[in-house]
């Protein structure tokens, strides 16, 4: 039954379209003819243009009458509950209904699945993994957390039996998921709303891990495979930083196990033009400053990024925009990540960004602020660090950088929710 749903289903409806995993399993269910219509909420996320290339309808706003009269199956993102109006409906219709992740893992069934997980990393991972073996003709479908530029595509739809997802471990979706194969690129306590702890966030790895096991599956990750990330020469800019050296090392042991030819894979690695707010140069303003935008909202996240511009651009002004992404995060975190900026040499930190899941909890931005100019160090012969400010919204800090950001500054927009309309106003 649970099988056959994503199979015969012809009609869908998807709950919170938006999402980026949502979008793109929108997007294989529609390159598998199907008809698949959405919606969401009335703000504007990057994946507006990658429904509307795909011909995907959507409507914003929820309500119960968006729910189509002659809909085979509803998909929903985990965003949302029997509160939302059209998940109500749904239910008082008895439509048959699965949830994001149970739908990504019936996607697998009956496939070569390998699954993308780790704290960090495993978009950028998901994407090359997914572009190399396209290169070396395994033609696999693909589901990726942001757009992949080589694609315009959050996802591939492929005709073979090769299926690549990216598994995100919130609310341990772990648990619907039977790959073949799994990568894990690091494991560092996140989500703290769900994972009240370490090693609740650690065990759900470990039954992950061995799980695919168990089945005489495979698992490769971090520190575990026999590849140094110090051979990887030569990447492209999409592809910067060491950390990225470890991700390109886990796929290429991935490319082993499938028995591509090192010629391919690094003709592919070549070719890899990287993904949507990764490291992502969004242009460059009439006075020369260069804009670049990127997914980090982690502590480690941060810092890892930061570090890679800092070593890219060692004598430029480095401006960071900030966008706190949830309350419980920032608050469980708060002090990694005062410490987080040391490469920065201008922070502004906007108001938090709650998402879905929160309104408010016990931590304020200028909270932030306070403590980064509190202990932020200076490094070496650089212009000291400017204090760190708190500008609450959006527009306010694009107007900012158009008053103080000068010639040859680089800005990097950071944050999991919009900050980067900072860029786009700013370049605007």
């Amino acid at each position: 039954m649970a099988q056959a749903l994503i199979k015969t289903a012809q009609r869908i409806y998807c709950i919170g379209i938006k999402g980026v995993g949502m979008t793109a399993l929108a997007e294989v269910l529609h390159g598998w003819g199907k008809r698949v219509t959405g919606s969401d909420t009335e703000e504007r996320f990057q994946t507006d243009e990658v429904l509307r290339r795909s011909g995907i309808l959507f409507v914003e706003g929820f309500a119960k009458e968006n729910v189509p009269a002659d809909v085979d199956l509803v998909i929903y993102s985990t965003a949302y509950g029997e509160k939302n109006p059209e998940y109500a409906e749904a239910l008082r219709r008895g439509i048959p209904m699965l949830s994001y992740p149970e739908a990504l893992g019936q996607l697998m069934e009956g496939k070569y699945g390998v699954a993308v997980s780790g704290s960090h990393g495993k978009t950028t991972t998901t994407a090359l993994l997914g572009h190399v073996m396209t290169e070396a003709g395994l033609d696999p479908t693909v589901i990726v957390g942001s757009e992949v530029k080589n694609w315009g595509s959050n996802a591939r739809v492929g005709k073979s039996e090769y299926v690549v997802i990216e598994a995100d471990e919130y609310q341990n979706k772990f648990q619907h998921y039977n790959p073949r194969g799994l990568i894990i690129t690091n494991i560092d306590w996140d989500h703290s709303d769900f994972f009240k702890t370490l090693e609740a966030y650690e065990k759900a790895f470990a039954d992950f891990r061995e799980k695919v096991l168990g089945n005489s599956g495979w698992v490769v990750e971090t520190g575990k495979i026999d590849y140094s990330p110090s051979e990887v020469e030569g990447l492209p800019l999409s592809l910067s930083g060491e950390h990225n050296k470890k991700n390109t090392a886990l796929v290429y042991a991935v490319a082993q196990k499938l028995g591509i030819a090192d010629n391919v894979f690094w003709k592919a690695v070549q070719s890899f033009k990287g993904t949507a707010r990764r490291f992502e140069v969004k242009g460059e303003t009439a006075n020369g400053v260069l804009v670049v935008d990127d997914y980090a909202h982690h502590p480690t996240e941060i810092q890892a990024t930061l570090k890679a511009a800092r070593a890219r651009y060692p004598k430029q002004k480095l401006w960071v925009v900030f966008h706190p992404h949830t309350f419980t995060r920032t608050k469980t975190f708060f002090d990694d990540f005062a410490r987080s900026f040391s490469d920065a040499d201008q922070v502004i930190i906007l108001d938090i960004y709650g998402s879905a899941r929160e309104e408010h909890g016990g931590v304020h931005s200028k909270d932030l602020v306070a403590a980064i100019n509190k202990g932020h160090p200076c490094k070496g012969t650089r212009v000291p660090l400017v204090d760190a400010i708190y500008i609450p919204t959006i527009p306010e800090a694009a107007t900012y950088l158009r008053n103080h950001a000068e010639k040859d500054d680089i800005v990097i927009t950071m944050g999991a929710g919009d900050v980067w309309k900072v860029g786009e106003d700013f370049l605007r």
